[in-house]
């Protein structure tokens, strides 16, 4: 049980220490994948509430911005 203590100790060390395996991009680059996936979905909530309200509460305009999303092609041109 001890020497599996001491091999995760180890390569946390030769990860942190030496860059072993350049976990240090790939930890980056999720972050920033992490931060613009919150940031693109919170303006498309805001968007669609804000739209919601413009339409007085219809579903119509919720459907509107949620249509080329399903899709996947771009937003209403």
């Amino acid at each position: 049980m001890m020497v599996n203590s001491w091999l995760a100790v180890a390569v946390a060390v030769a990860v942190t220490r030496h860059g072993l395996y350049e976990i240090d991009r790939l930890f980056n680059r999720t972050l920033v994948y992490v931060a613009l996936t919150a940031l693109l979905t919170g303006t498309y909530a805001v968007a669609a509430l804000v739209a919601g309200q413009l339409a007085g509460g219809s579903a119509f305009a919720a459907s509107a911005l949620r249509a080329p999303a399903l899709r996947g092609g771009p937003a209403l041109a």
